[in-house]
């Protein structure tokens, strides 16, 4: 045959394993108090900069809305890696405090996995 296979990688056998270094999708719901969007937003966008500047390993990182009070920000990791130095920035920590009294419930984050090549990405 070709040789071994790298562990984790994918084969005929389990296609649907995960491959180490495998993106790492996150969705992060924002339950925001009524007339507070615009600030929400703002605050955001300060972060969302902040991101896009100093994270490399952050391949998505964008506010989304279903209300006026409920946001999604859907967010994709290069890796655990890139995942675990986001929360770790000043500038994260900041955003927490610029939240307070923008939001009616805590957040919701969710890390996901993904599953086998369902799609991929163009990012």
């Amino acid at each position: 045959g070709r040789g071994p296979r790298r562990p984790g990688a994918s084969s005929p056998v389990c296609p649907g394993r995960a491959r180490r270094g495998m993106a790492v999708p996150v969705i992060a719901t924002f339950a925001v108090a009524a007339g507070k969007a615009a600030e929400f937003e703002s605050a955001f966008q300060k972060l969302a900069d902040c991101v896009r500047a100093n994270e490399p390993g952050c391949l998505l990182y964008q506010l989304t809305k279903k209300s006026d009070t409920c946001y999604i920000v859907v967010e994709m990791y290069q890796d655990k890696d890139a995942l675990a130095s986001h929360g770790r920035h000043p500038y994260f920590k900041e955003f927490g405090g610029a939240l307070k009294g923008l939001l009616s419930d805590k957040p919701d984050i969710q890390v996901l996995a993904p599953v086998g090549r369902s799609g991929g990405s163009r990012l």
